[in-house]
């Protein structure tokens, strides 16, 4: 059983990494500054999204006693709730000095598909209105973020 606490806090840890990694190819394609700049938007919208969860987590009152019901989906949650969606920053600094900026870019996308999938299982999860419509916000912005990453990958290749 998770806490639906739980489940936010891995959004808000998401969001607040995927912030980080977004940052950081910024910083690593400074010498290209379109890409730079989108990179940088990128960010932006990831300190949104946190911000957002926070703010979901503060209007429902989540507490760490609000247990859900996750039978069919236990398993699947935990690899989110226990793993990581982008790589730590040891990880990270590596992986970002050998990359060229289509491969970031591919790797970007498989972690913003990640993170609809995970989004949609927590909206299904969700009572309140308020709450859902957020959520689905969100997951639109992150599809948004998957066509930007494929247009700017369309502009390089």
């Amino acid at each position: 059983m998770f806490s639906a606490k739980e489940l936010l806090s891995v959004a808000i840890r998401v969001e607040k990494e995927g912030e980080e990694f977004y940052r950081k190819l910024s910083d690593r394609f400074k010498d290209k500054p379109d890409i730079k700049e989108f990179f940088s938007y990128m960010s932006r919208q990831e300190s949104e999204h946190a911000r957002t969860f926070e703010k979901i987590g503060e209007e429902l009152k989540v507490s760490e006693e609000t247990y859900l019901d996750l039978s069919d989906a236990e398993e699947y949650l935990k690899s989110f709730v226990e793993g990581r969606f982008f790589p730590d920053t040891e990880t990270m600094e590596k992986y970002l000095k050998e990359k060229s900026v289509e491969e970031a870019i591919d790797f970007s996308i498989s972690v913003e598909k990640e993170t609809i999938i995970f989004y949609y299982e927590i909206l299904e999860l969700l009572k309140n209105e308020k709450a859902k419509s957020l959520v689905k916000g969100i997951i639109e912005q992150e599809k948004q973020h998957v066509v930007k990453l494929l247009r700017v990958k369309g502009m390089i290749a």
